[in-house]
């Protein structure tokens, strides 16, 4: 803590907090602070903040307190408070709170109010909802088939439940069909269930007693999920699909996607897929085939896999023979294809068929993906690094004569080479194209539109866009010092030392360096003490000290530049500095001496502290009675 001003600074908090409080709310659509958080109970948790702040102050509750007060403060990169002091919190140069360890008591409201860079005030209120993931993430079908898709054999009126373990809140389940049509065939009736297991935690279940009235149905497919939006879409998006195995109720071979009534039916399909027949017998010793019409030799059928099972449910006992094909559609256009699935003996006599099965295929132009978002006739909208890599890809089509190449009309991003990777199975072409990019400039820049598009000889075929949204520039800091417009100015003694931090960088691989304006001969600079931290958002703040001697008492000011050198060629970020040298001599400012002793200063706890404190405050005092009326002294965080 820096030795002069501890007494000042918490009066000058509640001093600032007060005057704030009369200006009022005057914050700007750039900047603010997350108005919902959810954080994951007994995990480290970040209630984000997009501010340039000059003082912020959080106010919420800590452990073992159940009145909101101020807990974390950040003044002029000086952080405080007593949340901060017992570790409970911490606060992040862009204003943004963090909760190191989660608990039931930080759920509810945090105030944070702010002075921002350009001397604006910012006040406003974040909700905290607390919650715990279940064990496992996925709802639990029947209390112990812990898998997300589940196969049930059922008759057709039965029991099934779900569940969750260990969630938060107290969230509701619900079964679901995937297939609408079956609604008005099947009843249910779910009983909702409850258990709070006095740790802020609850086992939450739902039992479904179903009945299917549509004999023809052989096979539904149900989802268990979390029944409210809110906490599906925010918190607990898993489903587990559950399908169950109904009693065959007739021998008539049944095509997937056609109805069982033995007559002809319309199937879309794609290129290439699988599809299956099932058909119920008494006899174990039968057998299902395909049939494929005359003048369909676009159609290719392979990996024939066959399953016979036996049923006993429900008052139904006999066999389900089911016949699962691998198939692809030889055509680059649209086109109909007629199959019939036949169930025969083992002396090959026919026992029963199918209608006529029409496969409709439709051609579609290839789907192009932009790190893996596709979006029809819409662009995809991606929140990307100042540096990173970018991925186009294509896959399964039939012209070999295409490439991948991308169009970008903005020179702040830069584009590096690259070459796509080709490969073909099975007469399909697969096509990606990986890149790595750059932000060219800066500073913060709008929103860039990117396409990657599919061509053919240089002429576009096909293409797909997407809104690139850039994350915010690093903060660059001389002696502490930021300022957008570059003006900082600093007072400085002629032997010392120089400070320049960056906070934000997405990489610690890069290196810190001075640069100087008119004068720079007269200034010797000394080997650098760099230093690196990762933060908990993954990104670094990387330091250098560097002690200098000015040489030349002539010299009055020095403008000074940090710049950030990255690697891969990476743009400099930079900020500048006017540093004001001051002698004693010159009468032209106040005369600055520094204390003995700060370097030895001992850490808390030290038997010694007391004396030492005494011995540098005599020698302040002893210096000021001496005519100086600056003392320059280090901060010391111990």
């Amino acid at each position: 803590m820096n030795l002069v001003r501890p007494i000042l600074r918490p009066f000058a908090l509640l001093l600032a907090i007060a005057v704030c409080a009369r200006r009022g709310n005057a914050s700007t659509e750039s900047e603010g602070c997350e108005s919902i958080v959810h954080l994951e109970l007994g995990k480290e948790g970040i209630i984000s903040c997009a501010l340039t702040v000059q003082f912020v102050a959080w106010a919420g509750r800590t452990e073992g307190t159940d009145t909101p007060q101020v807990i974390v403060t950040l003044d002029d990169l000086i952080k405080g408070g007593v949340g901060y002091s017992s570790g409970e919190y911490d606060v992040l140069p862009d204003g943004s709170l963090v909760v190191t360890r989660a608990g039931l008591h930080h759920e509810g409201l945090f105030d944070v109010t702010a002075r921002t860079g350009d001397n604006q005030l910012y006040k406003g209120t974040v909700e905290v909802i607390i919650f715990a993931r279940p064990t496992p993430t996925y709802p639990v079908i029947n209390n112990g088939i812990n898998m997300q898709n589940a196969v049930l054999d059922s008759g057709r009126k039965g029991t099934i439940t779900c569940s969750m373990q260990n969630v938060r809140p107290a969230i509701v389940l619900e079964f679901a069909t995937t297939n609408p049509r079956v609604n008005d065939v099947i009843t249910f009736q779910n009983a909702t269930m409850m258990k709070n297991n006095g740790d802020g935690t609850f086992d939450v279940s739902v039992r479904n007693n179903f009945e299917v009235k549509d004999r023809t149905i052989e096979e539904l497919n149900l989802i268990c999920r979390v029944s409210e939006d809110y906490y599906r879409n925010q918190l607990f998006p898993d489903v587990t699909m559950v399908t169950l195995k109904l009693p065959a109720a007739t021998a008539i071979p049944i095509v997937s996607g056609c109805q069982e009534d033995g007559r002809s039916c319309l199937v879309s399909v794609t290129k290439d897929g699988d599809i299956s027949c099932t058909a119920r017998s008494p006899d174990p010793d039968v057998y299902l085939s395909w049939r494929v019409h005359e003048g369909n030799s676009k159609l290719s059928l392979t990996d024939n896999v066959q399953r016979t099972q036996y049923i006993n449910a429900n008052n139904s006992v006999g066999f389900v023979v089911t016949l699962k094909t691998h198939y692809n559609i030889n055509s680059s256009d649209s086109t109909l294809l007629v199959v019939t699935c036949v169930l025969r003996g083992i002396d090959e006599e026919v026992l029963s068929s199918s209608g006529m099965t029409y496969l409709n295929y439709q051609h579609e132009a290839p789907r192009i993906y932009i790190d893996g978002c596709h979006i029809p006739n819409e662009h995809c909208r991606l929140v990307k690094p100042r540096e990173g890599n970018l991925t186009c890809s294509v896959n399964r089509f039939n012209d070999q004569n295409l490439t991948l190449h991308w169009r970008i009309d903005s020179e702040d991003v830069v584009l590096r080479e690259s070459r796509p990777v080709v490969s073909r199975n099975d007469g399909n072409t697969s096509i990606s194209l990986t890149t790595s990019y750059y932000v060219a400039d800066t500073a913060a820049i709008p929103p860039i539109l990117i396409s990657c598009v599919l061509t053919e000889q240089q002429i576009p075929k096909y293409t797909t866009t997407a809104l690139l949204t850039f994350t915010a520039p690093p903060i660059l800091t001389i002696d502490g010092c930021f300022s957008p417009q570059n003006d900082c100015k600093i007072a400085k003694t002629r032997v010392g030392e120089l400070s320049c931090s960056v906070y934000g960088l997405p990489s610690s691989n890069v290196n810190l360096s001075w640069g100087f304006g008119s004068g720079s001969d007269s200034i010797t600079l000394q080997s650098s003490e760099e230093i690196s931290k990762k933060r908990i958002d993954g990104n670094y703040d990387v330091s250098i000290r560097t002690p200098y001697n000015m040489t030349d008492s002539k010299v009055l000011s020095l403008t000074t530049r940090c710049s950030v050198i990255g690697e891969y060629n990476m743009p400099s970020y930079s900020t500048v500095a006017v540093i004001t040298f001051k002698d004693p001599e010159d009468g032209a400012g106040p005369t600055e001496c520094f204390c003995p002793g700060c370097e030895e200063m001992p850490r808390k706890g030290s038997q010694d502290k007391q004396i030492q404190i005494a011995t540098l405050v005599a020698a302040c005092v002893a210096c000021l009675l001496g005519g100086a009326n600056m003392i320059l002294m280090k901060s010391y965080d111990r």
